[in-house]
């Protein structure tokens, strides 16, 4: 194999190799867009919206839940922590309350070197919806 193919081929596998991971990220979605659940299974949550991001040495997360008419309302934000090969929780934070809208802030000190994630629950009158974030 002369050297000019050599180096081509080179450049088409890293080419692949990078073309898959930006797939990988698409086909995961971003998760600070609002979600609408389906309309067939759901019928008191409207919407619901959650982030996280680490700035400096905390991570932050954010979560929101709009119901179609008002009633309980609740929201648990969970900080996970990678060990071992699976998520374990770290601290948790919850709110509730009767109304159409409500959000959940949080924050932490975290260990820059360990990789983290949130899950969060929604409730609105019984229905639950459980979503996952990555900083």
């Amino acid at each position: 194999m002369n050297r000019k193919l050599k180096v081509l081929m080179s450049l088409l596998i890293v080419f692949l190799f990078a073309f898959q991971l930006c797939a990988v990220a698409f086909a995961q979605g971003n998760d600070a867009d609002t979600q609408k659940p389906d309309p067939i299974r759901y019928t008191n949550i409207d919407s619901y919206n959650y982030d996280c991001y680490i700035s400096g040495l905390k991570i932050y997360a954010n979560a929101s839940l709009t119901a179609k008419r008002s009633m309980y309302l609740s929201i648990t934000i969970e900080l996970q922590k990678l060990k071992s090969g699976d998520y374990e929780p770290i601290e948790s934070w919850s709110d509730s309350k009767t109304g159409i809208t409500m959000s959940l802030n949080a924050d932490r000190l975290i260990n820059l070197l360990a990789t983290y994630r949130i899950k969060v629950t929604f409730n609105a009158g019984g229905e639950t919806v459980t979503a996952y974030a990555y900083p």
